[in-house]
């Protein structure tokens, strides 16, 4: 036989060795993952838990799901949609962080429509509480402002019906919409003694991202920042332009109860303020080469007087962004009531299933 034959021969079964070696792998995997752990964890199993992209243990999963399987009676009535999606819930709540959630597909097109300002409900953003919800923020204007909910209410009841240990998805379903309804809530609230009642009518609210006037009699501007979203910034841009034209000599920009929005958008309006390169904001990654710096973007066109920036307590995310670098860049004089002391950015992340 020639030493091209043999090199052939070689090649020809380290091909064939080395793809039934990697089917075997991933039958493996698989077949472990959907049987039900007996005993102790064989060598397969070890390997496979230790070195999967997943990189930690999920066995304790897959023998619950194997039980459940076995031996749950209506097993067969409930989606594996749901369960999956519970899992996942529950993953994101281990993690001990309020901003950091997952949201399914119907409720991320809640928030998209909270995020355009154009929604119905009573105006009370809630937390979740040991066993109800929290009232955290409240929009002006709103139903929940109106009838004197305030933040650090806790909502025990909603037309009589007891939320107690519904998540926090479950509870808002039960308060909000459709606009024009009434809807009852129960309330505890710390410092009174008896348990309140309040009954709101839901209402369609349309937040506009930016209010803008000149103050009668002076050349003091007022702006708005309602929320930051897509538009914000150029909503922002008109009303600058609109003081120009007016010859004002300062503004003023209230930043108060405004606690959500896109920090592509802070960095846009603060670019209308401050000169080019200069900087606003960096965010910082547990992977530091990921980390990235934020300078104006300005094209030479800035507004240059005096700007003072009202905020409070329920000034959060992007607020805070914006006050701070108008701050820090000696461009501005802060009023102000301690602000929701937001230290994170949150990202949205969508996965391949529209969630």
């Amino acid at each position: 036989m020639s030493n091209q034959e043999k090199f052939w021969k070689f090649g020809l079964f380290f091909v064939i060795f080395f793809t039934s070696f990697l089917f075997w792998s991933i039958f493996t995997f698989l077949y472990i993952g959907s049987q039900e752990v007996e005993g102790n964890n064989t060598w397969s199993k070890k390997f496979f838990t230790n070195y999967s992209k997943y990189s930690f243990d999920i066995s304790k999963f897959w023998e619950v799901h194997s039980f459940v399987k076995k031996n749950y009676y209506a097993v067969d009535g409930v989606k594996e949609e749901d369960i999956v999606d519970g899992m996942i819930r529950w993953y994101m709540e281990a993690l001990w962080d309020k901003h950091s959630e997952f949201m399914n597909v119907s409720e991320k097109k809640q928030f998209d429509e909270m995020l355009a300002g154009d929604f119905e409900w009573i105006g009370a953003i809630v937390w979740k509480h040991e066993l109800w919800v929290i009232v955290e923020r409240l929009i002006s204007s709103s139903p929940a402002k109106k009838s004197d909910v305030r933040a650090g209410d806790i909502i025990v009841k909603v037309d009589g019906l007891s939320i107690e240990w519904f998540n926090v998805y479950d509870a808002v379903a039960k308060i909000k919409w459709p606009a024009g309804t009434q809807v009852k809530l129960t309330i505890l609230r710390m410092w009174e003694k008896d348990v309140l009642e309040k009954t709101l009518q839901r209402d369609k609210i349309k937040i506009p991202s930016v209010d803008s006037k000149v103050f009668t009699g002076s050349q003091v501007g007022y702006i708005a920042l309602n929320i930051f979203w897509d538009e914000t910034s150029r909503d922002f841009r008109k009303a600058i332009t609109q003081m120009k034209e007016e010859k004002t000599k300062g503004i003023i920009i209230d930043l108060r109860d405004n606690w959500w929005g896109y920090l592509q958008s802070a960095v846009q309006i603060l670019s209308e303020l401050l000169k080019n390169g200069a900087p606003l904001v960096e965010t910082r990654f547990r992977n530091s080469s990921l980390n990235k710096y934020y300078p104006s973007i300005n094209d030479g066109d800035i507004y240059t007087w005096k700007i003072v920036v009202l905020v409070n307590e329920n000034s959060a995310s992007a607020s805070e962004i914006t006050a701070g670098a108008l701050r820090e860049n000696d461009r501005a004089i802060l009023v102000w009531k301690k602000t929701y002391g937001k230290w994170s950015v949150q990202e949205p992340f969508d996965l391949s299933s529209g969630d």
